[in-house]
C-alpha cells in the first residue's frame, strides 16, 4: 500500500482527466497509437490525464475556470523507456490511409527525435486535405 501525502493530493487538484473522444473513431485511433498500447480498447470510463496534453490543447471555462480539451486535441506528452525514432512517432500520428497515400507520406522526414504538437496537427490537416481532394 502506498501512502498518499499532502503534496500528492495538492498535485492531483491541478490535474484534469479527459475521456476518449469515442464519437470520433479516427481520433480515438490516434490517441491509442500515441499511448503505444497495442490491443487497447478504450471504454467510456477510460481517461487520460491533463499532463499528457500540451497547454495549447486546453481551454478554460469562464466563471468555473475548469479545463476542457479543444476539439481535435491529441495527447503528445509521454515518457517512454525506449527511444523512438521520429519516423515511428510520425507513423503513429497519421491516420490510417490508403496504400498509395502511405507511399507519399513515407517521403516525409522529420529531423528531430520529438514531433511537436503543431507538426502533428499540420500533418493531419495535410492528409485530411489530400483525402478530401
Amino acid at each position: 500500500m502506498v501512502a498518499i501525502t499532502k503534496k500528492d493530493r495538492k498535485d492531483c487538484r491541478t490535474k484534469s482527466f479527459f475521456g476518449f473522444p469515442l464519437k470520433n473513431l479516427s481520433l480515438v485511433k490516434t490517441w491509442v497509437k500515441m499511448l503505444r498500447r497495442d490491443n487497447f480498447q478504450p471504454s467510456p470510463y477510460s481517461k487520460i490525464c491533463s499532463d499528457h496534453f500540451d497547454e495549447i490543447c486546453l481551454e478554460y471555462q469562464p466563471f468555473t475556470n475548469r479545463r476542457q480539451l479543444k476539439p481535435g486535441s491529441i495527447p503528445t506528452i509521454f515518457v517512454f523507456s525506449k527511444a523512438t525514432s521520429s519516423r515511428r512517432v510520425l507513423d503513429r500520428c497519421l491516420p490510417t490511409i490508403s496504400t498509395e497515400t502511405e507511399k507519399e507520406s513515407s517521403k516525409v522526414s522529420v529531423g528531430t527525435q520529438t514531433v511537436s504538437f503543431n507538426e502533428v496537427i499540420d500533418l493531419l490537416a495535410e492528409k485530411e486535405t489530400e483525402l478530401k481532394g
